[in-house]
């Protein structure tokens, strides 16, 4: 399904984190044990067609799934570089206070009330933005990179399903994005190539891409 020689990245939602019952603590919520392992079990998994440098947004659960990845591709002796943190991976602008009231009123119609562009920009930048940022240093970093290695970019599910949306206009709300789960996306001369669940779909670049 993949096509060799061209540049190929692993967009990844973090592994298995604890399920605070407050929404304002699910932020610093850290990594479950079996999130750890799995994670480590993740990395252990991979192919070793490939090297690997791993970035991650800067929480916590992150950084750590990213790490636990890292030592399961070592224990296959597989080359890894950790760059660690990534901020394009998590960074949106709001005004804190606003912000947290809508985010714990809306729950989970939070994601696709702001994809839609349906809260203020004084309080949440528009989500495109998140999505252009996050692009242009990813597209930095394969511009450059060597054909045999995978960059790996761990996440969380609603920037995820944001890129998906915004990058190729594929809509991931109803699956949703568990955990240690993502997509691959392959860039070709004139398409977008995203492996997700195992299905193929290319897509146009965004007319927004060759500007970044």
């Amino acid at each position: 399904m993949l096509q060799p020689d061209l540049p190929t990245i692993l967009i990844l939602r973090h592994s298995a984190r604890e399920e605070p019952s407050e929404m304002e603590k699910i932020l610093k919520a850290p990594l479950t044990e079996s999130g750890r392992q799995g994670a480590e079990e993740f990395g252990q998994k991979l192919p070793s067609t490939w090297s690997y440098t791993l970035h991650s947004s800067p929480v916590g659960r992150c950084k750590d799934t990213a790490t636990h990845i890292q030592k399961g591709l070592e224990t296959n002796q597989i080359e890894v570089k950790n760059k660690g943190i990534m901020d394009n991976l998590h960074y949106i602008t709001v005004d804190p206070i606003p912000f947290m009231q809508i985010f714990s009123q809306e729950g989970m119609a939070f994601l696709r009330k702001r994809m839609d562009g349906q809260f203020p920009t004084n309080i949440i930048e528009p989500a495109i933005n998140v999505a252009q940022r996050a692009a242009k240093e990813i597209k930095s970093h394969f511009t450059s990179q060597d054909p045999n290695n995978l960059n790996v970019y761990v996440t969380h599910d609603f920037q995820t399903i944001l890129f998906l949306y915004f990058w190729g206009k594929i809509d991931a709300m109803t699956d949703w994005i568990s955990y240690l789960n993502g997509f691959i996306l392959q860039f070709s001369d004139s398409t977008l190539i995203f492996i997700l669940n195992g299905k193929k779909i290319e897509v146009p670049y965004p007319d927004w891409w060759p500007n970044l």
